[in-house]
């Protein structure tokens, strides 16, 4: 969480459900590796990473509805990176 309230996320795409999901930072941050590389998205999905270097799938419903409240976007990795 930012020092204004917002959860900064990362668009994960999980190769179970195959949906973007938008997964917070500090989720990633916390050792994915050291759960098998799982995570848990704003929806609660726990998360199967894709390969990130493939495009994001459709967005994920749930954790679209759970970041209208949220007043900066969804950004993917590579926007990230780029800007």
């Amino acid at each position: 969480m930012t020092r204004h309230g917002v959860i900064a996320t990362i668009s994960v795409t999980c190769r179970i459900d195959h949906l973007a999901h938008a997964v917070p930072d500090a989720e990633l941050a916390d050792g994915v590796s050291l759960r098998g590389g799982y995570c848990k998205a704003l929806c609660g999905h726990t998360i199967a990473a894709a390969p990130m270097v493939m495009p994001d799938g459709e967005p994920c419903p749930l954790c679209a509805a759970a970041q209208d409240s949220n007043p900066r976007r969804r950004r993917g990795w590579l926007q990230r990176m780029l800007g």
